[in-house]
């Protein structure tokens, strides 16, 4: 069974501000003779994350890293010049923390084993921004206190409450 250890974070290299979508991507990757999409998510400009392999499965995504890790892909990455560039939306930014602190969460993954595609293959640029922020900032997220989740109200108290009944 695909137990992820690590997250690797890239972007599509496309144009700054250029949508596309895991449908997009799952046809790019479909050309290249793979079987389907690499990236489990995919998060668009307008920061909607979109299901691309089943997280249940081993991605295809980094050379000699799949077999233990998660991957999210952000759109964009390639600036106006054609140069890899920082071209998260704010909504990106928000959506792709969204994302690795779920999945840190979910299968006990370190802050520090959330890489860019870089840190794995330096003849890439992906995914064009500050890994080391974007860590620190997971971290503060994922050790940040949460409010108490009040239980639901009770079923009886509302039917009481509507038929003019005392609930207490």
């Amino acid at each position: 069974m695909f137990k992820p250890t690590r997250i690797v974070v890239h972007c599509s290299a496309t144009p700054e501000g250029r949508e596309h979508t895991a449908e997009d991507i799952h046809q790019w990757h479909r050309q290249r003779g793979w079987f389907e999409i690499g990236y489990h998510k995919v998060v668009r400009l307008d920061g909607m994350i979109e299901d691309g392999r089943p997280e249940s499965k081993q991605g295809a995504h980094a050379y000699g890293h799949n077999n233990d890790s998660l991957a999210v892909c952000y759109i964009g990455g390639i600036g106006e010049d054609q140069y890899p560039k920082d071209t998260r939306t704010d909504a990106q930014k928000i959506a792709l923390l969204e994302v690795c602190t779920d999945w840190c969460q979910r299968y006990g993954i370190s802050p520090l084993a959330v890489v860019g595609h870089t840190e794995l293959n330096p003849s890439k640029a992906c995914p064009c921004f500050d890994m080391v922020n974007f860590r620190q900032n997971l971290q503060r997220e994922l050790t940040r206190p949460r409010p108490p989740v009040n239980p639901p109200e009770p079923w009886w108290n509302t039917l009481l409450k509507l038929f003019g009944g005392n609930a207490r």
